[in-house]
């Protein structure tokens, strides 16, 4: 019929190609309807995705930032871990005069006349010399102390001349509190990081496969080929969404403390604070500017 049709001459050769291109278009609809719907609604620029694939700018530049976090957050771990080991070490049975890490211990039946003066040098020499001290906090002690262990030992160690064993004991028990607290911290840290780092594979893959479809020369694709690149794009944009769902289900499950909002606090210095989301949003852009292409491909037969 279709032979029939093209072969048609005389007046009927106009109607019978209307007829033809009637039905080619009703298939095309068919096929490719849902497509069209679905991008009508974003403007086409003519941008390549190649040149506009650059979609993956925030996720980097977190996953740096997180790690950067982590780094410092066991450093300061490590640093309280020491001072209350050192604070601890003021009791140790030695004799005046002897050192161990630099402290210098006194006989275990003399009182601890300069305690206090002690406890400041110890503090300084570990909580306040970690490496970004000063670009992170630039405290002075008294500050730093009431911050970090609470204005009852600021008060303690910044005006008296002595401390008694029971409140050094609670200084030390406080300082592993505070090493503890930061170990819990550095598991939250981790864990957006792993959060950040599975994300980004996906959404490179994803990228992967929008870029091989728009190095096609669909000109030369026949309809098959177009309408499985179509129906790729479509899982691409699904996967996506996914990864979005699946970050927006982490918000749920991780509450903010103390008022504090996790990712507000890690993200303060961008203008973004939901890299994985906004990086997977101009992920499906680029995937709407690659389906115009493929259905254009298409309609332009």
């Amino acid at each position: 019929m279709l032979r029939i049709l093209l072969n048609v001459e005389g007046p009927y050769e106009n109607t019978a190609w209307s007829i033809l291109k009637s039905a080619a278009i009703i298939v095309l609809f068919w096929k490719f309807g849902p497509l069209l719907l679905s991008i009508l609604s974003t403007p086409w620029n003519g941008v390549s995705v190649v040149a506009s694939m650059g979609c993956l700018s925030r996720i980097p530049e977190a996953i740096e930032t997180v790690r950067e976090e982590k780094r410092q957050i066991e450093t300061e771990r490590a640093a309280f871990e020491r001072f209350s080991t050192e604070i601890r070490n003021l009791n140790a049975h030695e004799a005046l005069g002897s050192d161990t890490d630099g402290l210098l211990l006194r006989k275990p039946d003399r009182p601890v006349g300069d305690t206090t003066e002690t406890v400041r040098s110890l503090y300084r020499e570990t909580i306040m010399s970690v490496g970004h001290y000063e670009e992170e906090y630039d405290e002075t002690l008294r500050t730093n102390i009431t911050a970090e262990l609470g204005p009852d030992f600021e008060t303690a160690v910044t005006t008296d001349d002595t401390l008694n064993q029971p409140l050094l004991d609670a200084l030390a028990r406080k300082s592993t509190s505070v090493a503890q607290d930061r170990e819990k911290y550095t598991a939250r840290v981790e864990s957006e990081l792993q959060s950040l780092t599975d994300a980004q594979k996906q959404l490179q893959n994803t990228a992967k496969s929008v870029e091989r479809i728009q190095d096609w020369d669909t000109s030369s694709r026949s309809f098959d080929e177009l309408e499985g690149a179509e129906n790729e794009l479509q899982v691409a944009k699904r996967e996506c969404k996914s990864i979005i769902e699946s970050r927006q289900t982490e918000y749920v499950d991780a509450p903010e403390e103390d008022g504090l909002n996790f990712r507000d606090y890690l993200y303060q210095q961008y203008e973004w604070n939901h890299p994985v989301v906004g990086d997977a949003l101009d992920t499906i852009k680029n995937i709407q500017v690659a389906e115009r292409r493929v259905a254009a491909a298409v309609f332009d037969r």
